[in-house]
């Protein structure tokens, strides 16, 4: 016969409250606790990681790192201790240890001073003996393996920002124009290192299907060795505009004709076709192409009855393939001046 749900839980909470489920608890503590202890004693790896502050740093000097923010730690006086990077250490040894070092996190420090250079430099290998390691832990590995450290006085410049990618319209748009903003970026460094640097570059971008109300798109900036940028990142703002099609009546101009010769086509003009951005094409006039036929290609075949038509201008913004003219070649006659 099965039981009803309720009389099951009554079961179960009486059994909770009687005294065969605090003897299973009991010894289910005493399990765990001689478990845990013995799990402790293991000889595991693990990864330590120990924050490493810059000491001693004078008010007027700046450190220039590329891999984290600096963070001032704490102010003294006459020095900032800085918060610069962040050791990652392998170690070998048993479980309690470790566990020692993971809840005791120990500072490494490292002392500023000023070198024939703008950078200190310090081996890991030399840093991690100040972390106070037990002699039974076993250090397997050491990252990085050097810290580099640059500094400067307050030294900034302005450098423009150059986009690294591709960006494109999406079909029957034109890419109007590609802006960053801001345009420059203040980088701070030694003065030498600034005068190597032309222009600061984007990671690397790449934005398809660019419409009229595309949003800008944020994008970091490319690290440079031994300076810092006053910001991480930039907005790229891409504007497209859709594509008309449109067209203009040119005059037919001949070209190579001796002097004693007239060539003339009939018609005189010709129909030009093209598809250009909406605001722009506006401002497109007939002027703005030029449409020859070319005496050379009739010089030797007077029996030839018609001329080809060439396009040899046109807008820079106007895609070869976004125009074309109404007609490939026209009829002609030649006179006698």
């Amino acid at each position: 016969m099965k039981l009803p749900s309720s009389a099951i839980l009554r079961k179960f909470f009486h059994w909770i409250r009687s005294k065969d489920f605090l003897i299973f608890l009991f010894f289910l503590f005493v399990a765990g606790f001689f478990w845990t202890m013995l799990a402790l004693k293991d000889v595991v790896e693990y990864e330590v990681e120990f924050p490493v502050n810059v000491v001693h740093v004078p008010e007027n000097v700046t450190l220039n790192c590329e891999s984290t923010d600096t963070v001032v730690v704490a102010k003294r006086k006459e020095y900032s201790v800085i918060g610069f990077d962040t050791m990652r250490v392998v170690i070998r040894d048993n479980a309690y240890n470790i566990l020692g070092y993971l809840f005791n996190k120990v500072s490494i420090n490292i002392n500023y001073t000023k070198g024939d250079e703008d950078k200190i430099s310090v081996s890991t290998s030399d840093l991690v003996k100040k972390a106070k390691l037990d002699k039974s832990v076993e250090v397997i590995t050491i990252k990085p393996e050097r810290f580099e450290i640059y500094y400067s006085y307050g030294d900034f410049k302005y450098k423009p920002v150059a986009i690294y990618g591709s960006i494109t319209a999406a079909d029957k748009y034109f890419l109007e124009s590609i802006k960053v903003v801001p345009e420059s970026v203040r980088v701070m460094g030694a003065p030498a290192r600034l005068a190597t640097i032309d222009s600061v570059r984007t990671r690397y971008v790449r934005i398809t299907d660019v419409t009229e109300k595309d949003e800008p798109k944020k994008v970091g900036l490319q690290q440079h060795k031994g300076v810092t940028l006053g910001v991480k990142e930039v907005k790229v703002v891409a504007t497209a505009d859709v594509l008309s099609d449109m067209e203009r009546e040119v005059e037919i101009e001949p070209i190579n004709v001796p002097d004693n010769k007239l060539l003339r086509t009939i018609p005189g003009r010709v129909k030009v076709k093209f598809s250009a951005p909406s605001k722009m094409g506006k401002n497109i006039t007939k002027d703005d192409f030029k449409v020859v036929v070319d005496y050379n290609e009739i010089r030797n075949d007077n029996n030839k009855q018609s001329i080809h038509l060439n396009l040899i201008r046109k807008p820079s913004f106007v895609k070869s393939n976004n125009v074309f003219l109404e007609v490939k070649e026209v009829d002609y006659k030649i006179e006698q001046r």
